[in-house]
């Protein structure tokens, strides 16, 4: 564990600072893929390049694949790293030295993207047929293949195994989660087509004509596929441990609600698109605006999902919330009992091999633990064992959470079973008196 500061966020929590930039990388990752899947599929509708209507699609998707894909996307993925190394260091320096090579290979895929983008993008009306469809093959693989490769070691967060990064990639719900990010791409590019072609400073072309007639039958053609999403939705959940399993269906509210919203959005966006595909309809902007509304919503909120069901852990089941990692719970809790409190805490494992240093948890020298009162050894403990979820006053606040520790028996109870009583809480580790601490702490709250 890296020595390194606090950086606290007032009201949102590093958590949720992380969460909203990756929410936008998501979306522009997926509309990524999709749009490589799309740009092939017009391509192969128009061997000739004469049909003027897939043409100005196909500019329109070009200009996205610049700009969006290109310049957004690649900011908000910087943005990522960025704030994981900030509030998670720990989880962050373990995935980078368990897939280092596998991180090289994405970037490898993407750099490879943006150079055929650009290629394709400057030089599509000038090519013949065969070396413009086999651009957009390419960007079609690449942009895939990144997919692949992040989620694998996506997966590997929620169903960690042993052994090398090939073999933790190919974790049990890695498939069926590539298959339904593949099938999310696919709807949300779909739909900003569907609604940029409804637009006349982007496409001049009235409902009756041939050619948004055309467009429209490639988009629903590829929008048809998004009912594989429930098969695939089951084959994920029979990977995924019993625990999260229950959060998802019941004893998490939070998580169980976006679930079910996502089924229900699902479902919508499944009928429309394969009513619009048997009956040939052209959907107004209306109603392709509202879709992709949906689709939004249901990706993010199938992004909450995930992530709230991967609780306790970052990595499951490797690396608690708090940056503890499981395997070194009973040297933390050998050295709070050695050394009285966990903020007198200097290292693990001492004198071995496997010496290292507690990390952000250790007190920097300009406090002293003995000179501190109770309730701001509370406070520091809350910073160090706390903050990552928790704000004091803002989102998830423990101001609200512990209405009622005002009994301290009360508060030791819940405080020592935490763990037991909402299992997406981590272990406290801490000594009586770091409880006490605490409770003292949280008291002045309300």
């Amino acid at each position: 564990m890296g020595n390194y500061p606090f950086i606290q966020v007032p009201l949102i929590s590093g958590g949720m600072i992380i969460a909203h930039i990756a929410l936008v990388h998501v979306l522009l990752a997926h509309y990524s893929v999709g749009t490589g899947i799309l740009l092939f599929g017009l391509e192969k509708a128009d061997p000739d390049g004469k049909n003027e209507g897939i043409q100005s699609a196909l500019d329109l998707l070009g200009v996205s694949i610049i700009y969006i894909n290109f310049v957004i996307g690649a900011i908000t993925g910087v943005g990522i790293w960025f704030s994981i190394s900030i509030f998670s260091a720990d989880a962050t320096q373990f995935l980078i030295q368990k897939f280092v090579w596998l991180w090289g290979v994405e970037w490898t895929f993407f750099a490879v993207e943006i150079i055929i983008g650009y290629l394709y993008y400057y030089n599509r009306r000038l090519l013949p047929y065969k070396a413009r469809k086999k651009l957009a093959f390419l960007y079609m693989v690449f942009t895939w293949l990144s997919l692949v490769v992040i989620t694998g070691i996506l997966g590997f967060m929620m169903t960690a195994n042993e052994g090398s990064a090939i073999s933790s990639w190919a974790s049990a719900s890695t498939w069926p989660s590539i298959g339904l990010r593949t099938i999310s791409s696919i709807s949300l590019a779909c739909l900003v087509l569907m609604v940029l072609v409804n637009i006349k400073i982007f496409f001049n072309f009235n409902n009756e004509s041939h050619e948004k007639r055309s467009v429209f039958q490639v988009i629903d053609g590829h929008l048809r596929w998004v009912f594989l999403m429930l098969p695939f939705g089951l084959w994920y959940r029979a990977t995924l441990p019993a625990t999260s399993i229950t959060y998802a269906e019941g004893s998490s509210i939070p998580i169980s609600m976006f679930l079910m919203l996502t089924g229900f959005f699902s479902v919508i966006i499944t009928v429309t698109a394969w009513y619009a595909y048997l009956h040939k309809r052209i959907l107004q902007i209306e109603i392709a605006g509202v879709l992709l509304l949906l689709a939004i919503v249901t990706t993010c909120s199938t992004e909450f999902v995930r992530e709230g069901i991967r609780k306790p852990y970052i990595i499951q089941p490797v690396i608690y919330s708090n940056g503890i990692r499981k395997k070194d719970l009973n040297e933390w809790q050998k050295q709070v009992k050695l050394n009285k409190s966990v903020l007198l805490v200097n290292s693990l494992y001492p004198y071995t091999p496997k010496h290292k240093e507690a990390g952000q948890w250790l007190l920097p020298d300009k406090l002293n633990y003995y000179n501190m009162t109770r309730v701001e050894r509370g406070k520091y403990i809350f910073q160090s064992q706390c903050s990552n979820c928790h704000t004091i006053n803002g989102f998830n606040a423990l101001k609200h959470a512990v209405r009622g520790w005002e009994d301290k028996n009360f508060a030791e109870g819940v405080l020592r079973n935490l763990h037991i009583s909402k299992p997406f809480m981590p272990p406290f580790i801490g000594s009586e008196s770091d409880q006490a601490d605490l409770i003292n702490f949280a008291q002045t709250l309300n």
